[in-house]
């Protein structure tokens, strides 16, 4: 049968050629590749979709970085710590500041401890590095409240002072070189990348406190070495001296353990005092004494004497403003250490005639006075009882109230028959005393 010659012009047609395997393989990769870039463009779509989540959850500070991590996004949460470090940066760079400025201001009030000089340099260092109200206002009233006493004021600058050289000592840090890395695996390359990166830094104390302890170290295994060999005379000689350079560590260490002491003792002993209300008792009193005396001489004190029964919109500034006085001093309740409020009836008196004794002449004035005073001294030997010498010498040193002792517990008890003699001989020598003083500085004629 003979073939027809149409097969041969059809056997091309509908056949397709096979491709090259080079062909082949680049369509798969291009496939490959837009398989990754639609699943890439999906898990951004995912993780953006995710952080927005995150964001309307309110999270903050770290509770934002664990909510990040936990729904897979390292990369926004490396973000988040790294703007949340430089923030924290930022503002320990503020604090550092202020506090510097802190610093130098409580040198400028001990420098020139007044109440003026006080104010305006904390007014001046609030409003340069904008420190909070409240704060502001609280160290106002404390400057206040000293009444314009210099040794007060130092105390509240050198307060201050330490309180700033502690903030001050967490700021600095000590290069050690280096940095170190945190590593991670990416998951689309399979290859290590570096994550993060910081120097290696640690603060002058730990620093210095490692650097001690590694020389403490090599020392004692120095000295072990040596104790072993000691065979000859030198060898002991040096062991000798060894040992007292120990012993004067040691009492250094103990001197340095009791100055510790004797300072928590006189920061005791200060504020249970601020809180008896006696360091203002004394200075309210010592203002008024200091007002009478301008007229003791003359007579006619402001609002007493012949002007006692006039009434207090009557009253000359002076005597309004020494009224005042009085009734603040009547209003003040001495407490003794523990809280309670102190029990001295003849104190008591003496306050009420003096405050409400609108028709008392000057001379009544003055001698309640020198009473008060006399039974404001016997408050303040209560008052010290207990504390040792050294805690009290201490606190009188650093410009605290002048404190003394009454006469000792112990002492020899005087004979039944003239106790009661003995007693009233005692008052009446102290109030003698006490008027004698006050003549003798000028508040009474």
């Amino acid at each position: 049968m003979p073939l027809d010659p149409s097969i041969i012009l059809q056997a091309g047609r509908d056949i397709v050629p096979l491709k090259d395997p080079s062909e082949i393989a680049d369509e798969q990769s291009a496939r490959q590749l837009r398989q990754i870039q639609l699943q890439l463009a999906q898990q951004g779509m995912a993780d953006d979709q995710a952080y927005r989540s995150v964001l309307r959850s309110g999270a903050q500070g770290a509770d934002q970085i664990a909510a990040l991590q936990r729904a897979g996004l390292g990369k926004q949460s490396m973000e988040a710590a790294r703007f949340q470090t430089e923030q924290q940066k930022a503002q320990a760079e503020r604090g550092k500041v202020a506090a510097e400025a802190m610093k130098n201001g409580a040198a400028m009030i001990l420098s020139n401890p007044t109440e003026e000089n006080a104010i305006r340099t904390l007014s001046d260092v609030a409003q340069q590095y904008q420190l909070p109200t409240q704060i502001v206002d609280n160290a106002k009233a404390r400057i206040y409240s000293a009444r314009n006493d210099p040794n007060q004021l130092r105390q509240l600058a050198q307060g201050w002072g330490a309180d700033a050289e502690k903030v001050l000592g967490k700021f600095t840090t000590e290069n050690l070189g280096g940095t170190l890395q945190t590593q991670r695996v990416n998951p689309l390359t399979g290859q290590l990348e570096i994550a993060a990166s910081q120097a290696k830094t640690v603060s002058p104390d730990s620093l210095l406190s490692a650097q001690t302890s590694m020389a403490n170290n090599s020392a004692t295994i120095a000295n072990s070495a040596r104790t072993a060999n000691m065979t000859d005379t030198r060898a002991r000689e040096l062991a000798v001296l060894k040992a007292q350079e120990m012993a004067q560590n040691r009492r250094s260490s103990e001197d340095s353990k009791n100055t510790a002491n004797l300072e928590k003792k006189v920061t005791a002993f200060s504020t249970q005092l601020d809180k008896t209300n006696i360091p203002q008792f004394e200075a309210l009193l010592g203002d008024i004494e200091a007002e009478v005396s301008k007229y003791s001489q003359r007579g006619d004190i402001p609002g007493y004497g012949a002007t006692g029964s006039l009434p207090q919109f009557l009253l000359s500034s002076e005597g309004k403003e020494l009224r005042q006085k009085i009734a603040q001093l009547q209003n003040l309740t001495l407490k003794d250490r523990s809280g309670a409020a102190v029990t001295n009836q003849e104190l008591q008196r003496y306050l009420n005639e003096i405050g409400t004794g609108a028709f008392a002449n000057d001379k009544q004035l003055l001698t309640g006075l020198a009473q008060v005073r006399r039974n404001l001294n016997a408050v303040k030997q209560n008052v010290v009882a207990g504390v040792d010498d050294a805690t009290l010498n201490e606190y009188q040193q650093r410009g605290g109230i002048a404190l003394q002792r009454g006469p000792a517990a112990n002492a020899a008890p005087q004979k039944q028959a003239g106790k009661s003699n003995s007693f009233e001989a005692a008052k009446a020598a102290d109030t003698a005393a006490m008027e004698a003083e006050l003549r003798k500085r000028g508040v009474i004629p």
